[in-house]
């Protein structure tokens, strides 16, 4: 049994939805929210009495409705686990959520502030041929862009003792400040190997290697044995 296995336990199949319009979690990362929104503070406090699995969903673009209210969701997204928080004095919380696995969202009907839906897990094709040299090869790539670039980014932890690959190319895909609507077709890939060939020509293209990158996004690496 896989540690996702074992944490998915207590899981009853059914998730709140946390829906953000400029941010995609990818499976087996992590990230740090603050949550200040009074639904999503409703939201956390059930959240925290219970499984501590939320919903990371990506808001479609071509949808104008108000984040406040019900805007149209991509329906792959990623279920994660709230592993560490903290409640402040003016009632919001600071939450870092490891991400489980992807899954198709179906939404319920809303009896609640928050959007609930039922999940089905997505399985990824894991088998990358030539593993180890593809391996090598999107690590060299990235730790190239990261010397030529300004940005404050902790090589080591991409290849860390006991990371697997599916593990280290979703964190470069967290990582990397590509187009948000581009890291959900990344995150909608069916096969591990692809995302990587997809990472590699994104690190090897002209305009990255002639601008470089000022600034990577947020890169929470947790032990996601932690409960």
């Amino acid at each position: 049994m896989s540690f996702q296995d074992d944490l998915l336990k207590s899981y009853s199949g059914s998730v709140p939805l946390f829906p953000l319009p400029d941010f995609v979690l990818f499976p087996l990362t992590g990230h740090t929210f603050r949550i200040f929104e009074e639904r999503y503070k409703e939201m956390v406090k059930i959240v925290l009495q219970g499984e501590r699995f939320i919903g990371n969903a990506h808001i479609h673009p071509d949808d104008d409705t108000p984040i406040t209210e019900n805007p149209k969701i991509y329906p792959i997204g990623t279920l994660s686990q709230i592993v560490q928080y903290k409640e402040r004095e003016n009632g919001e919380y600071l939450i870092s959520v490891f991400g489980i696995k992807k899954v198709q969202f179906f939404e319920a009907e809303k009896s609640q502030s928050y959007r609930i839906a039922a999940t089905r897990f997505i399985e990824d094709i894991t088998i990358i041929p030539q593993e180890d040299e593809l391996r090598k090869k999107l690590f060299r790539a990235f730790n190239r862009l990261v010397e030529l670039s300004s940005g404050n980014i902790e090589i080591d932890i991409f290849n860390a003792p006991g990371l697997t690959t599916e593990m280290m190319v979703n964190m470069i895909c967290q990582a990397l400040p590509i187009p948000w609507e581009e890291q959900q077709k990344l995150l909608e890939l069916p096969d591990i190997s692809l995302r990587l060939e997809v990472l590699c020509q994104f690190i090897n293209s002209e305009v990255v290697a002639e601008r470089g990158i000022d600034e990577f996004n947020q890169l929470l690496p947790i032990d996601p044995k932690f409960n």
